[in-house]
């Protein structure tokens, strides 16, 4: 059993959420819900398209924690095979509008 870039991005994307309940109270079941159903890539890919993520990103804000948006974990040069371009510039772009630069 091989240990794929988009496996390592489910386990990326769970444990975004782990680190986001236990260090800023961030209770987001419904993104864990997602990557449980439809695999951390799909999640992120939906995600991105949504305009409704406002509540998690600002949780993440508030407590000074912008790295665990799920956005950063798609710039990582681990994971660029995984997302488009265009994909990886919505995330870039997100990114910017929080503050947080690469």
């Amino acid at each position: 059993m091989s240990d794929t870039a988009e496996d390592q991005f489910h386990r990326a994307m769970i444990a975004v959420y782990q680190n986001a309940l236990r260090d800023c109270t961030q209770r987001a079941a419904y993104f864990l819900q997602m990557v449980g159903s439809q695999g951390g890539v799909e999640t992120a890919r939906k995600l991105l398209q949504s305009d409704d993520v406002e509540r998690g990103p600002a949780a993440l804000w508030e407590c000074g924690r912008l790295d665990l948006m799920f956005e950063h974990l798609i710039l990582q040069p681990k994971y660029a095979e995984l997302f488009t371009d265009e994909e990886k510039s919505m995330a870039h772009q997100r990114l910017r509008e929080y503050g947080y630069s690469l």
